[in-house]
């Protein structure tokens, strides 16, 4: 009988701390930052894609918030679901955060020759301190866990160490992406920069892995200029506002 009410036992611990979750929602992390997940899809989203938050909000100790993954934000014909089962993943020292999304889209044709929905599950790392996501990866490295000594990355079976593609900061910072972007023809391409911007995870992650400095600071004031004349004007206020907060804080 004992393996028998060990199996229930641990069914009900599951239970709970999977309801727990669904409720709270909420993850606190070292230095009173936060990330809040809301916003279930609707019915017809539900159908479509699958379950899921539609929304997770980073919130740092000054009170600052913003959304993760705000420029793929789920639409109609796709975006990103973030995962409603389990917590992030907390490293041993707080220093970061792991969590799955779904990456969902409709392909018109799919494989049956009919509209399809089709996802792709990646575990983006976050840096608790700064709202930073360092990585998007993909594939059997999701399903790794944290080391129970360090910040370590460690995949089951495997020997070899895969934290520094889960750790590293793989996107393209704000001096990169200028670079591409003048030295491309990016009038054939219309909102190029926008493109380079979403690929590093929006203006808000972008800020948030290397906030405007000495080193980036002219770089960040062409993208919004650029920003400004495609029309984005919520994007050029962002860095805008952070360039002025920098200009401000050196002056003190």
């Amino acid at each position: 009988m004992r393996p028998l009410v060990a199996k229930f036992s641990l069914l009900a611990i599951i239970l709970v701390s999977t309801i727990c979750w669904a409720k709270e929602n909420r993850i606190s992390f070292p230095g009173n930052n936060s990330l809040l997940f809301s916003s279930f899809p609707t019915d017809d989203e539900k159908n479509t894609f699958g379950s899921g938050w539609k929304i997770a909000t980073y919130k740092n100790k000054n009170g600052e918030s913003w959304n993760l993954f705000e420029s793929d934000a789920l639409t109609p014909i796709g975006g990103v679901l973030f995962d409603d089962a389990y917590p992030p993943e907390v490293s041993p020292s707080g220093k970061y955060a792991t969590f799955l999304i779904q990456r969902v889209g409709v392909v018109d044709p799919g494989p049956s020759g009919r509209a399809e929905a089709q996802s792709r599950e990646y575990c983006p790392v976050l840096e608790t301190s700064t709202g930073c996501i360092l990585s998007n990866q993909t594939g059997e490295v999701c399903g790794g866990a944290w080391s129970n000594h360090g910040d370590r990355w460690m995949i089951h079976g495997m020997t070899e160490d895969v934290s520094a593609s889960m750790l590293h900061y793989q996107f393209l910072d704000a001096n990169s992406i200028w670079k591409k972007f003048s030295s491309t023809d990016h009038k054939v391409a219309g909102n190029y920069i926008q493109s380079l911007v979403s690929e590093s995870l929006g203006i808000e992650n972008l800020l948030a892995c290397a906030p405007p400095g000495e080193n980036n600071i002219k770089s960040y004031g062409k993208i919004a200029a650029e920003f400004k004349s495609i029309g984005n004007n919520h994007d050029a206020k962002i860095i805008l506002n952070k360039i002025e907060n920098f200009i401000e804080n050196n002056r003190n």
